[in-house]
């Protein structure tokens, strides 16, 4: 492959993370509980179980995984053009972390961008470490995060002493069922609540988002992505090996869901967190291991290049899920929260997955950069980014247009299907 087209591949890989980022946000968006047994219709039930198996932490862990490796890419550049990299990183990342704030409190609480951002100030700390170091601490992260929940008495103290350090982060003051008022600044205060809540907990996840930063830096350190026809072995064992592992292992964290009986009630949590904590990215690896594999054949290329408008504009699409489905399920839009299913849940996630399939490639056939990709792009560089001007590569935009036919039948199908809903919520 050429230089352009693999870079096009890892734009696909953003593109396909969206879909799974928004099938499991749905829930918190539409205020639908994800615990299988609080729904009575069989379909409803076999989403959320699908859901746990193949997208739960998978497609965070992926987003993980290219930040990392994006990290490395940029470090390899600014060593061949030998200018300063920690300055302009560390700016980089002081603005994610400004725009995952106002997209925590004035927009969705279930950011993860704050997150992204206060660990790769780690991450900076740690760009210039080889593999034989890189990789053993990513191992460590995800046995900490395993760790911090075991019935043990070191996990116990340290669970009682973060709970004080957080403690004035946490707050239950106001209900969830404030995202019904009609009023934006009473939504807003459960919405500022509830972020910080979840940052608060920072300390649960934290090791399973840095091993991916670690194990992303490594791999571009490597140049696998880069050249990733020069690594297929590597991906085929890594597909087959993600594969097997990650079907095992999230199976059991869905089986424990349906029978937690099979495993003692105090070690129950632990169990599952540790399959969880070592699938999804089994899992993950074997999507990304999937997707460079098939974007090597000239057919798929064909096929997936569809996505890679969307994942150029990634971060502009993940801001903008989470404007359109807060106005359509919060009180001050649409006000459906609490009142949908998985079932409705996924419809929506068709429809919008195909409508910013379309919107990316129409943006990116105009403009240079996604609108928030150019503000983030001119902060960090301190001035004005050129804008205009197309900014889609010659192979993605001959996708969109060879693949224009499966986003029009996903939005016939999505269509067709939610005025089906509505006639039988009507009856």
């Amino acid at each position: 492959m050429q230089a352009g087209e693999r870079m096009t591949a890892v734009d696909v890989v953003r593109g396909f993370a969206l879909l799974g980022i928004l099938i499991f946000n749905m829930s918190s968006f539409a205020g639908y509980s994800l615990d299988w047994r609080a729904h009575t219709s069989p379909l409803d039930q076999a989403i959320v179980l699908l859901t746990h198996l193949l997208v739960q932490a998978k497609f965070y862990s992926l987003f993980s995984f290219l930040f990392g490796w994006g990290m490395a890419v940029q470090l390899l550049r600014s060593r061949a053009r030998r200018v300063h990299f920690v300055p302009r990183s560390l700016r980089r990342l002081l603005v994610l972390l400004f725009i995952g704030m106002v997209h925590g409190m004035l927009i969705w609480d279930g950011d993860i961008l704050t997150a992204y951002a206060l660990s790769g100030f780690l991450l900076v700390l740690l760009r210039n470490r080889s593999g034989k170091v890189l990789l053993p601490f990513a191992l460590l992260c995800l046995l900490f995060s395993i760790f911090v929940t075991l019935p043990v008495e070191p996990a116990e103290r340290l669970r009682e002493a973060y709970q004080e350090w957080t403690v004035f982060l946490r707050s239950g003051r106001y209900s969830r069922e404030l995202f019904t008022s009609p009023v934006f600044s009473e939504v807003t205060r459960v919405r500022v609540q509830s972020y910080l809540n979840r940052s608060a907990g920072y300390l649960y996840y934290f090791g399973n988002i840095f091993a991916m930063f670690l194990l992303g830096l490594w791999a571009g350190k490597q140049r696998i992505l880069q050249d990733s026809g020069g690594h297929r072995r590597l991906l085929r064992w890594t597909a087959l090996l993600g594969f097997i592992l990650g079907l095992m292992l999230n199976a059991v964290f869905v089986g424990l869901m349906v029978w937690p009986q099979a495993v003692p009630a105090d070690w129950l949590g632990s169990v599952r967190v540790g399959a969880r904590t070592l699938g999804a990215p089994a899992l993950m690896l074997f999507y990304l291991s999937a997707i460079l594999l098939l974007y090597q054949r000239p057919s798929w290329q064909r096929r997936l290049g569809v996505l890679a408008p969307l994942g150029r504009t990634a971060l502009s699409s993940y801001i903008g899920q989470s404007l359109f489905c807060t106005l359509v399920f919060y009180g001050y839009g649409l006000g459906l929260y609490g009142q949908v299913g998985p079932a409705f849940g996924l419809l929506l996630t068709v429809l919008i997955y195909a409508v910013q399939i379309r919107l990316s490639a129409w943006w990116l056939g105009r403009f240079r950069f996604g609108p928030l990709e150019w503000l983030w792009r001119s902060l960090t560089y301190l001035r004005l980014q050129p804008l205009r001007g197309p900014g889609v590569p010659a192979a993605g935009a001959h996708a969109a247009g060879r693949a224009g036919l499966l986003v029009n039948l996903l939005l016939r199908f999505g269509l067709a299907a939610a005025l089906a809903w509505a006639l039988l919520q009507g009856a």
